[in-house]
C-alpha cells in the first residue's frame, strides 16, 4: 500500500507481492469494491486455506486510502490515513491491538 500512497500504481503492489511470494511460499487473493482493493488475503501453500493475514481498506469519498486493518496471528493494527484538502496525505494514526 504504501507504494500507491507513493505514487505507485496497483501493477506496482500488485508486482511487489508477486516477488514476495516467489520467495515464501505464500498465495494472495485481492477481493475489490469498484477500482479500489477492498481485502488482501495471504494464504500459506503449504497448509491448504490456511490464512496468514489478512488486510482490509475503506476508502473515502474522493477514493483516497482511509483506512488499512491487517490482522496476523491475532494482533490487528489499524492504519487511519489523513489527507489535506489537496488530497495530500498528512498523517497517519496507527493503533494496535491484541486478541
Amino acid at each position: 500500500m504504501i507504494a500507491l500512497l507513493n505514487g505507485g500504481t496497483l501493477s506496482t503492489l500488485q508486482a511487489g507481492m508477486a516477488y514476495l511470494s516467489e520467495m515464501i511460499d505464500v498465495s494472495v487473493e485481492y477481493e475489490y469494491a469498484g477500482e479500489n482493493i477492498s481485502k488482501e488475503t495471504v494464504y500459506d501453500k503449504l497448509t491448504p486455506r490456511s490464512v496468514l493475514k489478512t488486510t482490509a481498506y475503506t476508502y473515502n469519498q474522493e477514493g483516497l486510502l482511509e483506512t488499512e486493518t491487517v490482522n496476523k496471528a491475532g494482533i490487528t493494527v489499524v492504519k487511519t490515513f489523513f489527507y489535506n484538502l489537496d488530497g495530500n496525505l498528512t498523517s497517519v494514526d496507527i493503533t494496535k491491538m491484541e486478541g
